[in-house]
């Protein structure tokens, strides 16, 4: 049975895209296509995280989802977080294509997707920069462009609630913001 999701991107200023997901069956990798555009040309990271709550951007979708605890990588990395999809890249037209393979993402089970946040970063220059002139803000990952909720195909069950968090993920999310808040 072919799984298959949308995310409907809307962020600051004219940034918008759409990206589509499809997965064959359990186990096999997901594909994603689509177009983002508004953006400047560049590298922008492309995430993953992990609740469905885009209220205050990046600080109520949370950290990268990452249910099995791994450190951050690349998406070609045997050791990354699931929501670690690497960059998207926009050329001179303000526009990223997307045509990705990820055998790591996956639409249904306990480690799906469905019902968490997409992210689009800032250009990774501008954010080197940010990192750079603010090094120790706790808000530096709240750089994003634009972001959406990953929902089931077709858009008719775009409120589905999220997949319920471990308890272990919970209590290390929650540390985790206890670091960033005595930093």
């Amino acid at each position: 049975m072919v799984l298959k999701a949308v995310c409907v991107l809307k962020g600051t200023g004219e940034v918008t895209g759409t990206v589509f997901f499809e997965q064959e069956g359990v186990g096999a990798p997901v594909k994603l296509t689509g177009e983002i555009s508004g953006l400047e040309p560049g590298e922008h990271g492309f995430h993953v995280h992990a609740f469905g709550d885009n209220t205050n951007g990046c600080i109520s979708a949370g950290p990268h989802f990452n249910p099995l605890n791994k450190t951050h990588g690349g998406p070609t990395d045997e050791v990354r977080h699931v929501g670690d999809l690497g960059n998207v890249t926009a050329g001179a037209d303000h526009k990223a294509n997307i045509s990705i393979e990820d055998s790591v993402l996956t639409l249904t089970g306990p480690h799906s997707i469905i019902g968490r946040t997409m992210v689009v970063g800032e250009p990774a220059a501008v954010l080197r920069k940010k990192l750079l002139e603010h090094p120790f803000s706790p808000t530096h990952f709240v750089f994003l462009l634009c972001l959406c909720h990953l929902s089931t195909f077709p858009l008719f069950s775009l409120f589905t609630p999220p997949p319920p968090v471990p308890r272990s993920m919970r209590r290390r999310m929650t540390w985790e913001k206890e670091v960033t808040k005595r930093v």
